[in-house]
């Protein structure tokens, strides 16, 4: 599993409980309704910042080194896409 993966897997882990916790108060009635819908909506907004807050908290000096592989993982499977359209173009061209 790459690195850019992880990343998005940690923002879901952190909004997904987000949401249900708000949507459970609701249920027990301590807040409002509408509460609940802003935090829903804000959730996947906000999860990629505490994310990235718990990353660089966890691996400290090493984050500096995972985002460095993050972004070569990146570029590697778009220079690889890239690749797989030149040829598609290449063979539909003759």
């Amino acid at each position: 599993m790459n690195s850019n993966i992880k990343l998005h897997l940690l923002t879901w882990i952190i909004a997904a409980p987000l949401c249900a916790i708000s949507w459970s108060l609701v249920a027990f009635g301590v807040i409002p309704i509408w509460s609940a819908v802003i935090a829903t909506i804000i959730a996947p907004i906000v999860s990629p910042t505490i994310a990235w807050l718990v990353a660089a908290a966890f691996l400290r000096g090493r984050y500096l080194q995972f985002i460095t592989t993050a972004k070569n993982e990146q570029d590697e499977m778009l220079a690889r896409m890239d690749e797989r359209r030149r040829e598609k173009r290449r063979k539909r061209n003759g």
